[in-house]
């Protein structure tokens, strides 16, 4: 039985519930977070506003949003919808709300990466998150090379190709944000070969180049590698360490060898000095360059 009030008179039990809310759009919860729906206001039969009345509230779908009970404070749960519902004694009103994530921000993984070979392809990946870092599913995202003769990457995986040496970075972009990460491409010397593999010098003090060609794991030539050259033998034939232009010196055999760190390549190197009216002392074999 409901009490009379100060004058005597008996009010209304309600009869219905209204909910208001703030916020605009209504009822969609952009992240992951807590929110506050807006206020239950219970009326009577003729629309009156019945002060103080106590509301128990409820979520019809706690996968997507939960609620409490006592304060009306939901919690996104997950992309999706459902209704909150204002109950006092056997009358309730509802509203719908809807959960859908924003992208805030991107996150590119791995963060930095280096290719060693023209050629070699580097996978990355991205992350979507909302403004509460929790990360958003379903986002598609377009990819991006800043520089494609470094790099190129394709648009739709995210799977960069070296091009060339240098830093590029790879961005993955979403409606809301974007991020990038950094690919290096440093091409490494795997393999030297040098040219011509064999040569003769039939004088001392005759001169003989060789070039070299450093190559990465694909074959592909390595420019600018830095290359220090040496021969074995230098009573036979001293080498210029920079330029490869080896000098003979004496009768013998020597190993030209060019370079770059622990990799190598090597050519032979004959001396041979001719004596007018003397048989050769070497054979000659037909490759190389003497002079």
């Amino acid at each position: 039985m409901m009490e009379p009030d100060g004058r005597g008179a008996v009010p209304d039990p309600p009869r219905c519930l209204r909910r208001t809310r703030r916020g605009s759009p209504p009822g969609v919860a952009r992240t992951r977070r807590r929110f506050h729906l807006g206020a239950a206001a219970a009326r009577d039969a003729n629309g009156n506003v019945i002060p103080g009345v106590a509301f128990a509230w409820t979520a019809a779908d706690s996968a997507v949003a939960t609620v409490d009970a006592a304060t009306g404070v939901a919690t996104a749960v997950r992309n999706g919808g459902t209704a909150i519902t204002a109950s006092a004694g056997d009358v309730s009103g509802s509203a719908g709300v809807t959960v859908l994530q924003a992208v805030a921000s991107v996150e590119v993984t791995p963060g930095t990466a280096t290719l060693a070979a023209l050629g070699d392809a580097q996978p990355f990946a991205a992350l979507a998150r909302d403004a509460l870092g929790s990360p958003v599913a379903g986002v598609v995202f377009e990819w991006s090379s800043a520089d494609p003769a470094v790099a190129t990457v394709d648009p739709a995986s995210g799977l960069a190709l070296a091009v060339g040496n240098g830093t590029v970075a790879v961005t993955a972009a979403a409606a809301g944000g974007a991020g990038a990460a950094t690919l290096m491409v440093r091409q490494v010397v795997v393999s030297i070969e040098v040219t011509p593999p064999e040569a003769i010098l039939t004088a001392v003090g005759a001169t003989q180049q060789f070039l070299a060609i450093s190559r990465d794991a694909n074959g592909n030539a390595v420019a600018d590698a830095v290359l220090v050259w040496d021969s074995s033998d230098l009573a036979v034939a001293t080498v210029d360490s920079a330029t490869g232009l080896a000098t003979a010196a004496a009768s013998g055999t020597a190993t030209i060898t060019a370079r770059n760190g622990a990799v190598a390549g090597s050519a032979a190197l004959q001396v041979c000095p001719h004596v007018a009216g003397a048989p050769p002392s070497c054979a000659a074999t037909g490759r190389g360059h003497s002079r």
